[in-house]
């Protein structure tokens, strides 16, 4: 499907397209270097507890800033965003220069109606992020998009996703289809990490060729990679867009991790 299809087919075309967006990315930069040497990170989709506790842990090293398109009380400096409005997420990516997209918690019950919405927020995301000169998207998609690919296979990031209708799937991998579009027409650089199932930190990993999982530490621990890594580019395809698998326990399933742990330095900890 070409990049304008989808776009029209999820209703993320507006009128005037990005020719509405004026900031330079010479001028982006040099505001930038006016805050200081902390670079400033945006976090989408706080409403979601791991969008916050990365939020938090990020803080350490970046100036951080979060919204969400639900009013929320947080630690940080946050500002509500409907990611609909040309003007509002101008000024929310004033002087940003990364970005964590969390999007929104995928539902299988909401899927019908998140179907057409959140891709059409990232793409309003993803359109100022290119105008505005920010320098790399990491988006927080999910491995659960690979379940139903054949249990025989070990299935690394060369596999298509196949999500499945109903489930909340379809959510992510069109959220996941728009940020690579943009990405293939070289407006942003894109890292997308498929993230397992979430699970304490206490919790005792499944038995061999069990689920995959993922810590909130390792989670995070892969964002920072993500934002860290100056190069990453395996001389394969288009250097503006990567995928990696993000889980705890890979040696107990079918989901190497091998690229991560090549490209961004990633090794599970927990």
């Amino acid at each position: 499907m070409k990049r304008r299809e989808f776009l029209q087919r999820t209703g993320a075309v507006v009128t005037g397209g990005t020719a509405a967006w004026t900031a330079s990315r010479g001028e982006l930069s040099a505001a930038a270097e006016a805050n200081g040497d902390r670079q400033r990170v945006l976090v989408t989709g706080v409403e979601n507890e791991l969008a916050r506790r990365i939020a938090a842990a990020l803080a350490d090293d970046w100036n951080v800033l979060t919204t969400s398109t639900e009013q929320i009380d947080a630690d940080l400096p946050f500002t509500k965003c409907s990611l609909e409005s040309e003007s509002e997420i101008q000024s929310l990516l004033r002087d940003v220069t990364a970005i964590v997209h969390a999007g929104c918690p995928a539902s299988a019950d909401r899927e019908r109606v998140q179907i057409g919405q959140a891709p059409r927020q990232t793409y309003h995301l993803l359109q100022g992020a290119a105008a505005t000169g920010v320098h790399r998207v990491v988006y927080l998609s999910s491995l659960d998009q690979m379940d139903h690919v054949d249990s025989q296979y070990l299935v690394d990031e060369d596999f298509q996703p196949r999500p499945l209708p109903g489930t909340g799937q379809l959510v992510r991998h069109l959220e996941e289809v728009c940020c690579r579009e943009f990405a293939r027409s070289r407006q942003l650089q894109v890292v997308v990490l498929r993230l397992a199932a979430l699970i304490s930190q206490n919790t005792q990993a499944p038995a061999e060729n069990g689920a995959p999982v993922v810590t909130a530490s390792d989670a995070i621990r892969a964002v920072r990679r993500a934002l860290e890594t100056e190069r990453i580019s395996d001389g394969r395809g288009i250097e503006t867009w990567s995928v990696f698998h993000i889980l705890s326990n890979p040696d107990q399933t079918r989901f190497p991790i091998q690229r991560a742990k090549r490209l961004l330095g990633y090794s599970p900890q927990s």
